[in-house]
């Protein structure tokens, strides 16, 4: 079964990069909120930046955030340049 942008469900891969993903958002966030930056969510860029320095392709990035939405993980949503990503 794939995903809303090509992603497929339920493989374990998918699974170690939405985790990973999901630290990332996490990592994100802490740091904003340790800043005092507002709004404290991720934006796409900022997630796909910080993903890639890691080591994932934008493919696997793609993946894992698909799986993250999915499981409802995730809100994602428009902001003036970009889309951000929360953690629920």
């Amino acid at each position: 079964m794939k995903g809303l942008l090509g992603g497929c469900l339920n493989c374990t891969q998918c699974f170690i990069y939405a985790t990973m993903l999901k630290n990332i958002i996490l990592e994100i966030t802490a740091d904003k909120k340790a800043r005092h930056i507002e709004p404290t969510h991720a934006t796409s860029k900022e997630v796909y930046a910080k993903a890639i320095s890691k080591g994932l392709s934008v493919a696997e990035v793609r993946n894992g955030l698909n799986e993250l939405y999915l499981a409802g993980e995730i809100e994602v949503g428009d902001t003036l340049n970009d889309k951000y990503i929360r953690i629920l």
